[in-house]
């Protein structure tokens, strides 16, 4: 009878943990990248990888990378969540696509971008071959540059998401911004990617 309850008891444990394995940072994120609300929490996929988080006046926020399907071309179609929170506030952004810049396709950049409380939040994607970038952001009537090296998603970001590594930007400024610009070069300081929006060119 005893053996019984035990194994009972085992398996409701074993039930339970798997039951709330997506519910928490374990699903994709390392048990150091804890949050004090669940800023994963409408990042796609089953698992999923942190490429940074802060806080930055009083907004928390969050960077992540998932794969949204088992299909073979989500693998190179990173999906990218940017997530904050501010006084219980809670938003997100998402953009799934392919890597910029593909040859003879022209197609803006993945770079999901979240404002709040005078906190901008974004990432941005692309392929390996770009060492380098500047991004060029309207703050009201204010352009700013931004000159950037871009990381790459490391073997164990790799693994935990299913994706082929990608370069990366993922960060937060102090002010409102759009992003109006994405300049991408290669090793040799070749241009290879050229972006303009005009989302926020007005005015």
């Amino acid at each position: 009878m005893k053996i019984r309850v035990l194994l009972t008891t085992i398996l409701a444990l074993l039930l339970f943990c798997l039951g709330g394995i997506r519910s928490g940072p374990s699903a994709g994120a390392d048990s150091s990248n804890s949050f004090g609300f669940p800023l994963w929490k409408d990042v796609p996929g089953d698992s999923f990888a942190v490429l940074d988080k802060g806080r930055l006046h009083n907004v928390e926020w969050a960077v992540f990378a998932s794969r949204a399907s088992s299909r073979a071309r989500s693998k190179n179609r990173p999906c990218i969540t940017v997530a904050s929170i501010s006084e219980g506030a809670y938003s997100n952004a998402l953009s799934c696509a392919p890597l910029a810049p593909e040859k003879g396709l022209r197609y803006p950049p993945s770079h999901p971008l979240f404002g709040e409380n005078g906190v901008t939040a974004f990432g941005i994607s692309f392929l390996p071959e770009v060492k380098s970038v500047e991004i060029e952001l309207r703050d009201g009537a204010t352009v700013k540059h931004l000159r950037k090296t871009p990381r790459l998603l490391s073997k164990a970001q790799g693994r935990k998401t299913r994706l082929k590594r990608f370069r990366f930007l993922a960060m937060a400024v102090p002010y409102d911004a759009c992003v109006i610009g994405i300049d991408g070069f290669s090793a040799s300081g070749e241009k290879i990617l050229d972006f303009e929006s005009d989302e926020c060119r007005a005015g």
